[in-house]
This record gives C-alpha cells, structure tokens and sequence, in this order.
C-alpha cells in the first residue's frame, strides 16, 4: 500500500492482510437491495474491494475506494456493525485522513 493514512493506521495495530483483491461489481450501488462495496475474510485473510463502476467504465473514486478499506479494515478488530464497529471505524477514518494532510 501506498496510501500513508492505510500503512499508519496499519502498521501502528501491527495488523497484516494477507490478499488484497478486487471484488467483481454485483448490484447498483444505491439501487439494488444488496450491494457490497467490500468485505474482509476471518479479519484479514482476504480484503476485497469493488473498484470498478456499475457499468464497467471506469474506476470508482479512490476516496471512496479508500472509506471502504477503512471500513473493512475496522472489521479487523469488530465483526458486527455494532457501536463499538462505528467508533473504531470513526477513529480509522480521522487517521487517515489526518495523514492524508500532512498531520
């Protein structure tokens, strides 16, 4: 990873993803009844992350792309979408962020 707001927040929890992939689009984003933007299996084995845009055109943004890995990240400690999930994932978000501008 590139992004110095992900190695950080990474590597200050000592946390490791093994395998780092792209998810194939399923569903209309905002659309369908079920769509998935990523996912992290048994925290941390595999992160897959949906790049592309419903139609296959292009590349959601990277900000975007970003919050997700940030969300599946927070999976590493929370499996559940509990309160404690959207602290840890708030503070996730802040770090990278903060890191994103040069704090």
């Amino acid at each position: 990873a590139r992004d110095v707001g992900i190695v950080r927040v990474m590597a200050a929890r000592r946390w490791r993803v093994t395998l780092l992939s792209e998810m194939p689009p399923a569903g209309l984003v905002g659309v369908s009844p079920v769509c998935v933007l990523g996912y992290n299996m048994n925290r941390g084995q595999e992160i897959a992350l949906r790049l592309r845009t419903d139609d296959l055109r292009g590349f959601r943004k990277y900000e975007a792309v970003r919050d997700t890995l940030v969300h599946e990240l927070a999976h590493m400690v929370h499996d559940d979408h509990d309160a404690a999930f959207k602290a840890l994932n708030s503070e996730l978000r802040r770090e990278v962020l903060a890191a994103a501008q040069g704090a």
